[in-house]
C-alpha cells in the first residue's frame, strides 16, 4: 500500500504561548503548576494556554486530592490548550489518590493539530486527567502526537473532534499518533469522540509500541474505521 506522507509540524516561538510560554535556554528547566487555571487565551502559532519548549511541566506534584489545574477554551494553530516540543508533561498521581480528575484540558481549539494537546518529540504522562470537547481542524482532537511517548492511567478522552477543516479529513477524534510514537493506555476511557476521517476514538500511523489494557473505547464515530 501507499505510505502516507508525514505532515510537517513547525511552530514559531514568536506568537506562541497565549497564557504562558516556556522556552528553556538550559536543559533541565522545570515548571510546577498547582491549583491554576488557563482560560480563554489565544496564540498565533503554538500553545494557546501554554507553550513548552525543552522543559519539564509538572502538574500537582503533591498528590493531594483537592488540587486541580485547568486549561479551558484556549486556541492556537497547534496545541489549542497545550503545546509541547522536546519536553515532558508529568501529571502523575499516586495509586492511593482518589480517581477524581486533577488535570482538566477542555474546549481547546487548534486550526491544525491537537485541539487539547500537541506533543511533538515529547513525553506525556497523564494520570487521572480529563481531555474533553477539544477540536482540531486536522488531526488529533483531544491529543496529537508525533514522535510522542504517551503513558495514561485512569484518564478520560471524551467528546473531542478532529476535522473542522472542510477540505481535509481529520483523523483521531480522541487521540492521534504517528511516526514511531509509543503509547500505553491503562484503565482509560475514550468515549463519544468524532473524526471526519479515520479513527473516531483513536488513530495511530506507524506507532512503534501500542498497549491498551482494561480500557473502554465506546460510542466513537468516524467516516473511516470507528
Amino acid at each position: 500500500g501507499e505510505i502516507e506522507e508525514i505532515p510537517e509540524v513547525s511552530v514559531n516561538p514568536i506568537g506562541s504561548g497565549g497564557g504562558l510560554a516556556v522556552h528553556a535556554t538550559n536543559t533541565g528547566s522545570v515548571i510546577n503548576l498547582k491549583n491554576s487555571q488557563f482560560i480563554g487565551n489565544l496564540a498565533d502559532s503554538g500553545g494557546g494556554g501554554i507553550f513548552v519548549l525543552g522543559s519539564k511541566l509538572v502538574i500537582n506534584n503533591s498528590n493531594t486530592d483537592h488540587e486541580k489545574v485547568e486549561f479551558n477554551h484556549n486556541a492556537a494553530v497547534l496545541g489549542g490548550n497545550i503545546y509541547l516540543e522536546s519536553s515532558t508533561l508529568n501529571a502523575t498521581r499516586s495509586e492511593h489518590a482518589n480517581d477524581q480528575h486533577h488535570l482538566l484540558i477542555k474546549g481547546g481549539t487548534a486550526t491544525e493539530f491537537g485541539g487539547g494537546i500537541a506533543c511533538v518529540g515529547s513525553t506525556v504522562i497523564l494520570h487521572a486527567s480529563l481531555l474533553k470537547e477539544n477540536v482540531a481542524g486536522l488531526d488529533g482532537g483531544g491529543l496529537y502526537g508525533v514522535l510522542c511517548l504517551m503513558n495514561s492511567i485512569k484518564s478520560s478522552f471524551s467528546d473531542n473532534k478532529a476535522g473542522e477543516d472542510p477540505d481535509q479529513f481529520g483523523k483521531g477524534g480522541g487521540l492521534f499518533f504517528q511516526s514511531i510514537s509509543n503509547i500505553v493506555l491503562d484503565r482509560v476511557e475514550i468515549l463519544n469522540n468524532t473524526a471526519d476521517g479515520a479513527g473516531g476514538g483513536l488513530a495511530a500511523i506507524r506507532a512503534r509500541v501500542f498497549f491498551v489494557t482494561e480500557s473502554n473505547i465506546m460510542y466513537n464515530i468516524a467516516t473511516e474505521g470507528g
